[in-house]
């Protein structure tokens, strides 16, 4: 390259660091660099700033409309028990029939009461009442024990009864045991007839075995011996 070029690039370099340092030194040229980096300043504030805003309304957006769901499920269930109430008084009765039909306890005092009174309006004589388990006197309320077979379900207590009369107060006792305001089955009936030599009348020998029942814990299972 010929040193004419050489100087004139030269010249070229200098005229141009000349105008770009003039350029810079005007006011219009410092502003719109100051500008241009407020602007990235702000752009970054506003986007870690604004970002979390954001994403607590999405929270509570979300929340209002479970808060709202849940209201309604609310709405629904008071308007459901207004209902029940309203309804209640007209089977009061009923419910407290089917209370004392199926108590929520064995009540074993209670059953031998009625089974004493019914005896007792028909001149009948119990000879000897077993019980092959004598119920625990527990409600439903009163926890679920651990063992076997303690979740509350409708069960019974089996008990047998013998009893001797005349067939007709025999025959009404029988109707009055299973007729009671408790619910009671007969399972198994023994009938044995013997004349009474005293007035020579006929007697009947009774053995009932009747399941009593109620819902709650039912009895504790006998556990067989092993060998």
């Amino acid at each position: 390259m010929s040193k004419a070029s050489l100087a004139s690039s030269q010249v070229l370099r200098e005229r141009t660091m000349r105008e770009l340092q003039q350029f810079y030194q005007k006011p219009i040229a410092k502003v719109s660099a100051e500008l241009f980096g407020t602007l990235i300043v702000i752009i970054v504030l506003a986007f870690f700033a604004i970002r979390p805003t954001l994403l607590t309304m999405s929270q509570l957006l979300k929340d209002i409309d479970d808060r709202k769901k849940t209201s309604e499920d609310l709405s629904k269930k008071i308007a459901t028990i207004s209902t029940l109430s309203a309804e209640y008084p007209a089977v009061k009765n009923e419910v407290a029939l089917l209370e004392t039909i199926i108590p929520n306890t064995p009540d074993f005092d209670g059953f031998m009461r009625r089974l004493e009174k019914i005896a007792a309006n028909n001149t009948l004589i119990i000879e000897s009442i077993q019980a092959t388990q004598l119920p625990k006197e527990t409600t439903i309320n009163d926890g679920i024990n651990t063992g076997e077979n303690t979740a509350p379900q409708m069960t019974s207590f089996v008990i047998s009864i013998n009893f001797k009369g005349e067939y007709a107060k025999v025959r009404n006792t029988l109707n009055d045991l299973v007729m009671m305001d408790r619910y009671v089955t007969l399972d198994s009936l023994t009938l044995n007839a013997r004349r009474n030599d005293l007035d020579n009348t006929n007697v009947l020998y009774t053995t009932a075995n009747l399941h009593v029942v109620y819902y709650g814990t039912p009895p504790p299972t006998q556990k067989k011996g092993g060998t």
